[in-house]
């Protein structure tokens, strides 16, 4: 449900995810080629310089699938890796800035001026709970065990998910779309595991067609799908309706110059990916706050 609902946003968390899985799975395949692990390498690269807190994960991966092989695997792997350094440096000196001031601006504000906290902060199994809640404890379950199904010949994902999650538990403020690289990757391997069931019961069961079985269990995960996408797109129940309505009442209106909110949350407005306009947006979070004309 989730890449339904951030498929709409250029997150760098997803754009990342969209490079650091294809990298994954082509690392499965067991052809051994220079290319293969040159473009394995760009894409572990570019997934890095997307979402730079991905390091950990990405350098587990690289180390899983590199080994020992210096010259077959790493070399070509980091000649990949460098080609998407060198995108991003470039793209940053086009724009008029030198190479990763984004990241050293991002480093400065999050971490030495530690702005990320103002947004507030979780305790370390926050995102365990963020999954029993949006999954719902039985399905989380299932999934579990699915994904204990499939660990064979999936140690890759399950290994570069389980880091992700606990590295981004160790930072303070938590988001679900933070460890959306390690949800794909676990969904991933929970559809192997599905598959593998498919097969085992189509061959115990020889009477019935294989398609009947995959049928059933497209029916099965589409309902369970269904089942949690409310609670996934509850964004709307979470904005205030008042808000909301003015967002949608004005954001065409030629004469609107600015919006301004008062007494509501930040994170209960929507922003401007409600709003669509490019105006100045204010808000004042104090109850009692009075607006002079």
């Amino acid at each position: 449900v989730e890449f339904i609902i951030y498929s709409a946003h250029p997150l760098t968390e997803v754009m990342a995810t969209f490079c650091v899985i294809p990298a994954l799975v082509l690392a499965g395949d067991e052809r051994v080629s220079y290319r293969k692990y040159l473009v394995i390498g760009l894409l572990l690269g570019l997934g890095v310089v997307l979402r730079p807190h991905y390091v950990p994960a990405v350098g587990i991966a690289a180390i899983m699938i590199g080994k020992m092989n210096w010259k077959g695997i790493w070399l070509p792997m980091a000649i990949g890796g460098t080609a998407a350094l060198v995108i991003s440096g470039s793209t940053d000196i086009a724009f008029g800035q030198y190479p990763f001031e984004w990241f050293s601006n991002n480093y400065q504000r999050n971490i030495v001026d530690n702005v990320a906290a103002r947004y507030g902060v979780s305790p370390f199994g926050t995102y365990f709970g963020f999954l029993a809640f949006l999954l719902s404890v039985p399905l989380l379950i299932v999934l579990t065990l699915l994904v204990r199904l499939g660990a064979k010949g999936n140690a890759l994902l399950i290994t570069v998910a389980l880091v992700n999650i606990l590295i981004h538990s160790f930072i303070g403020h938590k988001e679900y779309r933070f460890i959306v690289l390690s949800t794909t990757a676990l969904m991933l391997v929970a559809g192997n595991a599905t598959g593998l069931l498919v097969r085992r019961a189509a061959t115990k069961w020889p009477q019935w067609s294989s398609s009947v079985f995959t049928a059933a269990t497209l029916s099965i995960w589409l309902a369970a799908s269904l089942w949690r996408f409310p609670i996934f797109s509850q964004y709307d129940q979470l904005q205030p309706p008042i808000a909301a309505q003015a967002m949608d009442k004005y954001r065409n209106d030629p004469a609107l110059c600015g919006f301004g909110v008062v007494g509501i949350h930040f994170s209960q407005i929507g922003g401007y990916s409600r709003l669509h306009r490019d105006v100045p947006l204010i808000i004042y979070q104090g109850q009692k706050t009075k607006i002079q004309p």
